[in-house]
This record gives C-alpha cells, sequence and structure tokens, in this order.
C-alpha cells in the first residue's frame, strides 16, 4: 500500500492525500479525457480580443457586457501528431510550441501554478461526477482488507475512519467564475465547452467519516480546478474538515445555493459505456498501486502522485516529490513535517 504507517493497536494507515493524488494522476494520464491531445495556445479574460481567433470565430457572447463579469477562455490546438505513440500530454508539455498568448504576460508563458491551473480545469471539465464514482470504487475495494483510511487537513485536523464510512455529498452552485474551453484549429467546426454561463450546476464532493457527525467529517472534491480552485494547502483538490469546506474553500469559487444531504452511492452523471469503461480503467489503475503489484511503493510524488520519484524532502526524508512540485507541495507538507532522527 502507498506510504502507510504502521500502529500497534490501529494497523496500517493509508493516507487521503496521497491517495487523491494518486487518483488526479491515473486522471490526468489515462485515456479518455476531453482535450487529451491539446495544448493551450490563448488564456484570455472578461471579454478581451482574442489574438488567435477573429472575432467572429469568438465564442457566442463573449463581448457581451451584460454577460458574466468574471470570464475566462482557454483556446486549445489539437496536435496529436505531437504526441508520442504511448505518451501522454503533461502539465510540462501543455504549452503550445509557439508559447501562450497570455493578456498578462508579455513573453507567452505562464507560471508553473498558472499552467496546473489551466491544465486541470482543461482535465477535470465535466469529469466530477466521474472522479467522485472512481474514488468511491477505490474505497470499496479497500473495504475488508484491514487498511485503515486517515484524513490530514492543511490546517491540522486528522480524522481515521474506515474504507465504509463514506457518503457522497451534492451542492448546486454558480461558479465565480464562468469558463469556456474551445479549439483554435483552423476548422469550420470549433468545439467548446461552457461552464457557468447558464446558470447554476450540480456539484458533487466526497464526505469520509461518520455523516451523521458532519462537524467531524472531512470533504474530499477531487474536481475543485474544474471551477478554478485549490485546497487550502494550495492542492489540486480540495482535503478539509466539513466545515471549512463549506464556509472557507466552496465559497471562495462558487455562489453556493444549496447543500444536500450525503447519499451513499454515485454513478457517472449521464455515464455513457465509454465513460464507465474509462471509470473502471481509472480504478483499477489505483487499486493496482495500492493492492497490487505496486504495493509497498513509497517513492512517488505527494504532490501529483507521479511514481519512480528520486528526490525527496530533506527535512523529513520520506515524503517524495518531483522537483517542479516540491515547492508547490510544501505548504500542506509542512503541516506534517517531522524531521528524520536517523
Amino acid at each position: 500500500m502507498a506510504s502507510p504507517v504502521s500502529s500497534p493497536s490501529d494497523g496500517p494507515f493509508l493516507d487521503i492525500h496521497d491517495l487523491a493524488a494518486m487518483i488526479l494522476h491515473a486522471h490526468a494520464t489515462v485515456d479518455g479525457t476531453p482535450f487529451a491531445t491539446s495544448k493551450i495556445v490563448e488564456v484570455n479574460r472578461n471579454g478581451a480580443p482574442f489574438q488567435t481567433l477573429t472575432d467572429q470565430e469568438a465564442p457566442h457572447g463573449w463581448f457581451d457586457p451584460g454577460g458574466p463579469p468574471r470570464r475566462v477562455a482557454y483556446a486549445l490546438y489539437n496536435t496529436p501528431q505531437d504526441v508520442p505513440a504511448g505518451g501522454k500530454i503533461t502539465v510540462d508539455t501543455f504549452p503550445s510550441p509557439m508559447g501562450v498568448f497570455n493578456p498578462a504576460s508579455d513573453d507567452r508563458t505562464l507560471t508553473r501554478r498558472e499552467l496546473e491551473d489551466v491544465f486541470w480545469r482543461c482535465k477535470d471539465y465535466d469529469q466530477g461526477y466521474q472522479l467522485a464514482y472512481v474514488a468511491q470504487r477505490v474505497f470499496n475495494s479497500l473495504d475488508g482488507t484491514g487498511i485503515q483510511l486517515r484524513a490530514r487537513t492543511s490546517t491540522g485536523y486528522e480524522l481515521v475512519f474506515s474504507p465504509a464510512e463514506l457518503m457522497v455529498g451534492t451542492a448546486t452552485i454558480t461558479p465565480r467564475e464562468a469558463c469556456v474551453i474551445m479549439s483554435a484549429d483552423d476548422s469550420d467546426v470549433r468545439p467548446m465547452s461552457f461552464s457557468g454561463f447558464d446558470g447554476p450546476i450540480p456539484w458533487p464532493y466526497l464526505v469520509l467519516g461518520n455523516a451523521g457527525d458532519l462537524d467531524r467529517c472531512v470533504a474530499l472534491d477531487l474536481a475543485l480546478p474544474q471551477i478554478g480552485g485549490r485546497g487550502l494547502g494550495g492542492e489540486l483538490f480540495a482535503l478539509e474538515r466539513h466545515d471549512d469546506y463549506m464556509t472557507r474553500v466552496l465559497p471562495l469559487y462558487a455562489e453556493v445555493h444549496h447543500v444536500g444531504h450525503p447519499t451513499l452511492g454515485i454513478v457517472p452523471r449521464s455515464a455513457t459505456d465509454e465513460m464507465r469503461t474509462r471509470a473502471e480503467a481509472l480504478t483499477e489503475a489505483v487499486v493496482r498501486r495500492l493492492v497490487g503489484p505496486g504495493q509497498g511503493e513509497t517513492d512517488f510524488c505527494r504532490y501529483c502522485g507521479e511514481p519512480g520519484i528520486i528526490t525527496c524532502c530533506g527535512v523529513c526524508k520520506t515524503s517524495y516529490f518531483c522537483e517542479p512540485c516540491h515547492r508547490l507541495g510544501w505548504k500542506y507538507h509542512r503541516k506534517w513535517c517531522t524531521p528524520f532522527r536517523g
């Protein structure tokens, strides 16, 4: 199992923070996501003229002063020829070779954090239900194994619970920033995906722990970057005490209209056979790392989930990070980092 710690009375633990990183790593590398072979060529905001599209090619209503006051557009080039056989477009290879037109930068570059925000907003588009379903399937696979789960939040709260103590919450929200993701290819048909332009949307998240006592529960939101969000520790997901999630995280990125009672299960919304097949592939990829041939794996990045990492934290000597991820992952890691005593 990944990053377990032993307790003489409670048995092994699996950190939910590590598990979330693994799920998102699988999500980034398993085929089937929208825009899987596309690269970012322009970031545009708030109705400004495009540099890679004519005004006639711009999304309908983009220049409408009565539209959402905060809106962002990502123009992507579909570049399957740039993806090697068996390879994937990653955060590092996501920028177009010509750079990224960006009104906030004159040199056509994005910071690593900005690039991650764009990459994951595109990757997570319309994937909230699927990611919640995958997490549920992974938890189900751990039930009966004797593994205890441990959720440690960026604020220092810790919850130990069993894989069976999982429910699904659903809120109704309107993103504070509307987003359109579109093709900038020279084509008569330019696929466009909109969110936040057409009113409220359902928003699933996971409730960890005994849902009869929400004050003690932890919320796990694997799709938060879809609305431009991050966890309080800077993660590409939210893992926070339920009250913190509802008061300090989700309202930052969305107007919350309604929060429903947690339910026992979830299936991907409007699921096609292709979506279900991909969800099972994601589940299998994650479970294989936890209880399959990858069991015992510890050398994976605690921020992005990439396996086979050789660089570890210089303080605790036990948590590994990719070189680009160490600085971004430190905000959360420092809360739980314990100096190594050799």
